[in-house]
């Protein structure tokens, strides 16, 4: 019996009317034993300072699940308000290690270090050979912001900046040579691959947005105690690092709200890496790897009706969305994003990402997943009809994901690791019988017998941080994206 089936049954999180799946994953051909990378979104962090971790969240570790099923897997902390540039630089170093390099012209550029933290590396051997000749790679799983930021290092990794708006000397880093084929498979879960309505909104307010950040950071660090862990922004670059034993207050304060991060209308940060007119400038380069098998899942959380009239009109659907979303979800829906050019469709979502951009980056081809994975292609699971932006991560405690983690975990260990030459790639009939029964108790899962049980849950890391310093509770809370 496979580990992730009997973490399943054990799990108190299914209803008690729950139908029962299979007793266990089907394992399927292992044709490779590449890593899995779990790569967080926006405002996260791999573990809170209270040891819950944001993959599993209510539902425990699933990367401590995936591991006992026997797939390696690494779960990384990048910057959680950096623009996917950044975080894919960071991401690069802290799977390989060495040095986080931003570029020298990317730095000098945007006005910030161009060199960050040191790392030992999770998988140093990443991208040499092992004893058959074959070099080792692995498969990219982002949430949110996650799914973008590892399509932008797959990129960087194939082609270097050939192409990006700033290009760099190929010769200054290895991460921007290009020519590694490091990366078998890109998971996007729940990604704005073409950006968002949500923060296109965002935009009008962006000043109100940012110097808001900008306190939080200057009361975190004046506050932070030597060795602190409660909450690491990552952001070395910009100089955003608590105050120093030899500064004082006012020119910490000053050197914090002065740093260029927060400028109006500034690109080098998660604003515009995830609105969608930052989406389509990162898409122009950022393509669909003829090498790489892309895989999307999306979810929604709205429900479409029709006037009395005949239009149309899409809801939050009150039985999957927690309440601390809503009022984005609202905002989706609204005419604003028909006003942005946008069809109607566009107004379904999760309570933070329009549906119709988690399926693929809008430019490379899309087929519905059904067994068959195509090298080039996105491959794009059914859609989880009433998954909420957190509960694909395990928030809500009456919805456990793990077993489609597991189902598609053993999906990405059937895929060769070379010899693909356009050729698909079928799973096991077994298992993909077990991803339609997953997904299809997922989405006919009971409706929540309160309004608690409706909620999501949050690692809340700049609430808790604002609340241990005496900060207002009302203050609004970064949502993990």
């Amino acid at each position: 019996m496979s580990l992730c089936g009997c973490w399943t049954q054990l799990s108190d999180a299914l209803a008690p009317s729950a139908p029962k799946l299979l007793e266990d994953v089907p394992r399927g051909a292992v044709n490779n034993k590449c890593p899995i990378v779990l790569v967080h979104g926006f405002a996260g962090q791999a573990e809170t300072s209270d040891g819950v971790r944001y993959w599993g969240r209510s539902h425990g570790d699933i990367a401590d699940k995936l591991e006992l099923a026997g797939h390696k897997v690494f779960t990384v902390s990048i910057g959680p308000f950096s623009s996917n540039w950044d975080r894919a630089c960071e991401l690069y170093a802290q799977i390989k290690g060495g040095r986080v390099d931003y570029g020298e012209k990317h730095s000098a550029h945007h006005g910030h270090e161009r060199f960050g933290r040191e790392l030992p590396g999770l998988y140093p051997e990443w991208g040499e050979k092992d004893a058959h000749g074959r070099i080792r790679k692995v498969h990219l799983v982002g949430h949110s912001l996650g799914g973008t930021t590892i399509r932008m290092l797959a990129q960087l990794l194939a082609h270097g900046t050939k192409g990006a708006p700033i290009d760099e000397d190929p010769a200054s880093n290895s991460l921007f040579e290009g020519g590694k084929d490091w990366v078998l498979s890109v998971t996007t879960i729940s990604s704005p691959n073409q950006g968002t309505t949500l923060l296109d909104g965002f935009s009008s307010i962006s000043d109100t947005i940012e110097n808001a950040l900008a306190i939080w950071f200057a009361v975190r660090g004046l506050t932070a105690q030597p060795g602190a862990t409660l909450f690491d922004p990552h952001l070395d670059q910009w100089g955003i690092t608590p105050r120093q034993e030899d500064e004082g207050v006012s020119a910490y304060i000053h050197r914090i709200l002065g740093s260029r991060m927060f400028a109006p209308g500034f690109k080098d940060i998660v604003a515009w890496s995830g609105c969608t007119e930052g989406a389509k400038e990162e898409n122009a380069w950022v393509t669909t790897l003829p090498n790489v098998y892309y895989y999307s899942i999306s979810g929604q959380c709205t429900i479409q009706t029709t006037s009395d009239e005949g239009e149309p009109i899409v809801t939050a659907d009150s039985n999957c969305m927690s309440l601390e979303l809503r009022a984005f979800s609202a905002f989706m829906t609204s005419d604003f994003t028909t006003k942005l050019g946008f069809p109607e469709s566009w107004k379904a979502n999760d309570g933070t990402i329009n549906t119709v951009s988690m399926a693929s980056d809008g430019h490379g081809p899309v087929i519905d997943f059904d067994g068959r994975s195509l090298p080039g292609h996105w491959m794009k699971l059914p859609l989880l009809t009433h998954m909420d932006h957190l509960t694909i991560v395990g928030s809500q405690k009456e919805v456990d994901p793990t077993d489609l983690y597991c189902v598609h975990a053993a999906i990405l260990a059937g895929l060769p690791v070379s010899g693909r030459n356009g050729t698909a790639v079928v799973a096991p009939a077994e298992l993909v019988t077990r991803l339609k029964q997953v997904i299809t108790h997922l989405n006919n899962r009971e409706e929540p017998e309160s309004e608690d049980a409706a909620q999501t849950w949050y690692p809340h890391a700049l609430s808790q941080d604002l609340t241990s310093v005496g900060a207002s509770p009302t203050v609004p809370r970064a949502e993990p994206w």
